[in-house]
This record gives structure tokens, sequence and C-alpha cells, in this order.
């Protein structure tokens, strides 16, 4: 009767083992997946700044051109 409770005790340790692995696997995956989800945002936001500053010296570029033409043709 011992013997049979002891192997019924250990099936149960085995499956909570087994439980306790698979929520660490889980939430390594999880944490993973944030991982990746916040660098894919900061490279969108790397991305949207470097458009955005090229953005800017290139109209920065186009108005000085403009001004530079306007004056020397006014002159």
């Amino acid at each position: 009767m011992g013997c049979s409770q002891n192997v019924g005790t250990k099936i149960i340790g085995r499956v909570g083992q087994l439980h306790n692995e698979m929520m660490i696997i889980i939430i390594i995956i999880i944490i993973i997946i944030i991982i990746i989800i916040i660098i894919i945002i900061i490279i969108i936001i790397m991305i949207i700044i470097i458009v955005v500053v090229v953005e800017v010296v290139v109209v920065v570029v186009v108005v000085v051109v403009v001004v530079v033409v306007v004056v020397v043709v006014v002159y």
C-alpha cells in the first residue's frame, strides 16, 4: 500500500516538475518575443528619425539654395 502511494507521489512530483519546466519555457518565450518587439520598435523609430532628419536637411538645403539664387538674381 505504502509502495503504490509512493509511486503516485512520484508521478505527481514529475507532473509538477514538468509543469514548472513548461512555465519556465513559456516565460522565456514571452521574454524573447517582448525583446524582439522592442528591437523592432526601436528600429522603426530609428528609421523614422533618419527619414525626418533627411527631409529636414533636404528642406534646409533647398531653402538655402533658393535664397542664394534669389539674392544672386536680385543683385
